[in-house]
């Protein structure tokens, strides 16, 4: 993922966790904050440390690994025809590039 805004702008990272109900994601490497943490049994690490913060998900734009340039991924037919389609809402449908028509993973 590539971010659009904010602080961190230009970054890319990896999304390792999303929560689309509330429109926010966490990307690897990108919106740092210092947190401090308190010694507990639960806590691996004491004192002040980096970590994560969530970013808004409309501040990111998704990144084609052929073309490697931000782009809007549109639905596509599956690339398979007669293959069996996943159950779920996107059964039958792919993820592709709006630039190169690559398929998108």
């Amino acid at each position: 993922m590539l971010v659009q805004a904010g602080k961190d702008k230009g970054k890319r990272g990896r999304i390792f966790r999303i929560k689309p109900s509330d429109g926010i994601a966490w990307v690897q490497g990108v919106n740092m904050v210092k947190k401090a943490m308190r010694p507990t049994p639960n806590v691996r690490q004491a004192g002040i440390i980096e970590r994560e913060a969530p970013i808004d998900l409309s501040n990111l734009r998704l990144v084609c690994p052929s073309c490697d340039r931000p782009t809007r991924a549109i639905l596509g037919p599956d690339p398979q025809p007669g293959a069996e389609a996943q159950p779920g809402p996107r059964s039958g449908k792919t993820r592709v590039c709006k630039i190169c028509q690559a398929i998108i993973e």
